[in-house]
């Protein structure tokens, strides 16, 4: 599924140079972070990515099943307030940043997706 903005809920995507609206193909201004409007294109942008069952228990209001964006921050901020402990996250490359965990289906990471889905 596409990313949804942040601005207006419409379904989002990348065409290679920047960010459209999936239905016109018009650029989008603003791709950013629901709770604190941190801009997707921001240097302090750290790609995070959790497992779809606890996405969709924290995913903003509004957005379909698997859409949405936040950043690490409030991603965080959410997972505590539902009371979520130890949720796997995968850092995914961003520049200026290297994702040092590797894929998430590397072995050891579904190693550590196990083990959490076992609490």
């Amino acid at each position: 599924m596409p990313a949804r903005s942040y601005s207006d809920g419409h379904p989002i995507e990348h065409d290679g140079k920047e960010w459209v609206c999936s239905d016109t193909k018009k650029p989008i201004d603003h791709v950013g972070c629901y709770d604190c409007g941190l801009e997707y294109k921001d240097p302090a942008w750290i790609e995070a990515v959790i497992p779809d069952k606890i996405w969709n228990a924290i995913r903003p209001d509004g957005c379909d099943e698997g859409c949405g964006l936040l950043c690490i921050t409030c991603i965080s901020r959410r997972l505590e307030k539902k009371g979520y402990k130890k949720v796997p996250v995968w850092l995914c490359g961003i520049e200026p940043l290297r994702s040092m965990s590797g894929d998430p289906g590397d072995c050891d990471n579904i190693d550590i997706l196990r083990e959490y889905e076992a609490l």
